[in-house]
């Protein structure tokens, strides 16, 4: 699914929580994903909506664009 693949591949681009639930590998291998996941990808199976909605209150996760800058830099 060519808009799901864009969201997440836009949430990560933009430094967003992204929140999941089930087996996420097919999607997070399609947007090329899988090996770029840090700790602001939660699984929902594992926390609670709440927690979730709490981390975003963060915006971003700015320790993502430092790591981005960096590969950028390489």
């Amino acid at each position: 699914m060519p808009a799901a693949r864009d969201f997440v591949t836009d949430a990560y681009a933009h430094c967003k929580f992204i929140g999941y639930a089930g087996e996420p590998k097919p999607l997070f291998e399609a947007a090329g994903l899988t090996s770029l996941m840090d700790d602001c990808f939660i699984s929902l199976d594992e926390h609670s909506a709440a927690d979730f909605i709490s981390r975003c209150g963060q915006l971003r996760f700015w320790a993502r664009q430092e790591g981005m800058v960096k590969a950028a830099a390489s």
